[in-house]
């Protein structure tokens, strides 16, 4: 295979996995009323146990966070973002 055709089967995977990602993000963050601004942060869940356990420590993380009055959430989802990325 060409070099091109590798990295276009390349980039459409990585494509469908960002696509994945955001549709997981958006059902988790409507399923358990997590702020919208946390969505860019919502992984798709781990296969394996102890990943799995972070994962799940992170979405308490989320709950709590978006829990807090304002102003103190919109300034933990800013750390958070400008810690981890996700866009904003």
């Amino acid at each position: 295979m060409d070099p091109t055709a590798d990295l276009a089967v390349l980039l459409a995977a990585s494509a469908l996995s960002e696509v994945r990602r955001a549709a997981h993000a958006r059902a988790v963050v409507s399923e358990l009323g997590l702020d919208p601004r946390l969505e860019p942060l919502v992984p798709l869940p781990p296969r394996g146990a102890r990943k799995r356990a972070a994962y799940e420590h992170a979405l308490v993380g989320m709950r709590e966070i978006s829990a807090m009055p304002e102003p103190q959430r919109t300034d933990a989802v800013r750390q958070l973002l400008e810690r981890f990325g996700g866009g904003g």
